[in-house]
């Protein structure tokens, strides 16, 4: 099979970015007096956009915060101005991203990241211009891992579903490609909770979308154990 469109996460499958988001979350909770958080412990709240990532962090942290919407648009606020100083791109991203582009094949995020700060970082780590969509959390839409965002992006890259891929590293990813009945795969590194068609590798993506891949280019979680 080919795959027409791609269709990625962000957090967690293109960059990490947990470090800067645990720096944010740190700075805007310290006044409220919240134990310091790892990058570590932020990563499981990643993923469901950022109200629920504060109000995890909040708990996890032991603050005593007033008002939760208060310390999410500070954190926005916060982490908009500094979100590349520990971000990077997972390894073999860029390449890959440059030989989809080259083959033809359009791409788009799909992230509970809010749009703004998904460009912002996008651009600053130089893989924006491969994306010919980015669709956050501040849209009008029902956010992942609800159909409607994934087919939004789809929607946007004029693509078919059914010849569509969604590339992830969450439950919630792989859960809104099931809504969507988008075809799913985890990247290599996703926890073992996120089941099914996963890469051995992240540099087997193009073969996989333009069906020239063998089938050793995937596995199941329990196979890479």
């Amino acid at each position: 099979m080919t795959y027409t469109s791609v269709i990625f996460d962000l957090d967690g499958t293109l960059v990490d970015s947990s470090q800067d988001i645990a720096n944010a979350l740190n700075r805007v909770l310290a006044p409220y007096g919240a134990n310091r958080l790892e990058a570590a412990q932020v990563v499981p709240l990643l993923g469901e956009g950022p109200a629920h990532l504060v109000s995890g962090a909040i708990r996890a942290s032991g603050a005593s915060v007033p008002d939760e919407r208060k310390i999410a648009d500070a954190y926005l606020a916060d982490y908009r101005q500094r979100p590349l100083d520990d971000t990077a791109l997972y390894e073999g991203v860029a390449d890959v991203l440059a030989i989809l582009a080259e083959a033809g094949i359009p791409l788009a995020v799909c992230t509970n990241k809010t749009e703004l700060i998904s460009r912002i970082v996008l651009d600053g780590l130089r893989v924006g211009q491969y994306f010919s969509t980015v669709v956050g959390s501040d849209r009008p839409v029902n956010s992942k891992p609800h159909a409607e965002h994934l087919l939004t992006a789809i929607a946007e890259l004029g693509a078919d579903p059914a010849l569509s891929m969604l590339v992830g590293d969450s439950t919630i990813d792989q859960r809104c490609a099931r809504n969507a009945d988008v075809p799913f795969f985890a990247v290599p590194w996703a926890p073992p909770e996120v089941d099914g068609p996963r890469l051995r590798a992240f540099k087997d993506l193009p073969d996989i979308v333009l069906g020239t891949a063998a089938p050793s280019h995937t596995s199941t979680p329990e196979e890479q154990k």
